[in-house]
Order: C-alpha cells, then structure tokens, then sequence
C-alpha cells in the first residue's frame, strides 16, 4: 500500500512483507525485554539485577534512538533514502554513546556475598 505524506518519502507501508532494519530494531528490543525478564524467575541468579539493568537500559535506548530518529526524519527536508539512512546511523552512534557513559555510571552496586559467606570466610572454613 503506497500512501502520500506531505513531509516526503518517508511514508512506510503498513504490513509489508519486507523485513527491514525497523524490523530487526523491534526484534532486538523484544530479545533484551525477554532477556531482562528471564532473571528475576526464581531461583534467581547471585548478579540478577545487573544483568534485569542492563538488559532493560538497552532497550530503553533503542527506544529513545528511534525515537530520535523518528523525529528528525520527519522535521528534517531529507530527499533520499541515503540522507534518512545517514541520520538514522549517526543518530544511534550518539544516542548509544550517551547511553554507554550513563547507564554505566548509573549501574547498580554489586551484591554483597551474603553474611553466612563472610562469617564462614573469616573463621577460616572454605565456602
């Protein structure tokens, strides 16, 4: 189905059979949703919150970089489909750098070893 938009050719089919990059985005933020998930099942892995952080920070960013690009393809008088694949890329490389230096910096601490494991480490008995 083709259809007019008065910002240019950015107007996508809706059902189309083609699977392109918008696709794999969606794939891949469905993948970190499903892998964030998977921890916090029980029994819970020793470092499930880190590992529940990253995978749902990851997939906030694809969020936000499609976003993004959603956005400045569309304010934008982009003419080709190499100028949208331009900003899309340049896009991303930023919105992942900002995220990399946030999402590290803002990262949960490490979870101690349980009080048992200290008190067992400190009477010399192996753990």
């Amino acid at each position: 189905m083709r259809c007019w938009s008065p910002t240019g050719p950015r107007c996508w089919s809706i059902g189309s059979p083609a699977l392109n990059l918008f696709h794999v985005g969606a794939i891949v933020n469905f993948a970190c949703i499903v892998a964030a998930i998977v921890p916090l099942r029980s029994p819970r892995p020793a470092n499930w919150r880190l590992k529940h952080y990253y995978f749902i920070s990851w997939s906030y960013v694809s969020l936000m970089s499609a976003a993004a690009t959603e956005i400045v393809v569309r304010v934008l008088p982009l003419t080709t489909r190499g100028q949208v694949g331009l900003v899309a890329l340049v896009l991303s490389i930023v919105t992942m750098t900002i995220a990399y230096v946030l999402i590290g910096k803002y990262r949960p601490p490490a979870e101690a070893p349980p009080l048992s494991a200290k008190l067992a480490e400190q009477s010399g008995v192996p753990s």
